[in-house]
């Protein structure tokens, strides 16, 4: 995963669990841009629908609902009960924080709190099959 740079919140969004659910995601929403767009706005319908940005209140574009995850501290993880979280929280400064995505059903929101890191720069790592996923200072 790709580093990123923000100065209050880094975050990432997952739409999919693997390769094929991914891609069956973005036939949908170039089957919804289409639909939405009657043909000629497509590309611009399709960018909406794609980055989940609706251009204004009357696009035909619908909003989509993300999932809501909370991060934890990794040093909190280590003490969490969960074998996977403590394991990969093993491998992770205390300040790092983790977002366990076993339950949840993509879309989901990854709002990672990265105001306090210098820079407000994370690195992204990914554990347990890409299941849970790390925001490292990317300092460290």
């Amino acid at each position: 995963m790709a580093g990123a740079t923000s100065g209050e919140v880094s975050g990432l969004r997952g739409q999919a669990h693997d390769l094929v659910s991914w891609l069956q995601w973005v036939a949908e929403g170039l089957r919804v841009a289409w639909d939405a767009s009657g043909g000629p706005a497509f590309i611009g319908t399709f960018n909406e629908w794609f980055f989940d940005e609706p251009e204004d209140d009357d696009s035909p574009v619908p909003e989509r609902e993300h999932a809501a995850v909370l991060p934890v501290f990794a040093r909190d993880a280590r003490r969490s009960g969960d074998p996977v979280l403590a394991g990969a929280a093993l491998e992770l400064p205390d300040d790092a924080y983790l977002v366990d995505l076993r339950a949840v059903a993509p879309p989901v929101e990854l709002p990672f709190q990265t105001g306090e890191w210098p820079g407000g720069t994370a690195v992204y790592r990914r554990f347990h099959g890409g299941t849970v996923v790390a925001a490292v200072p990317a300092d460290v």
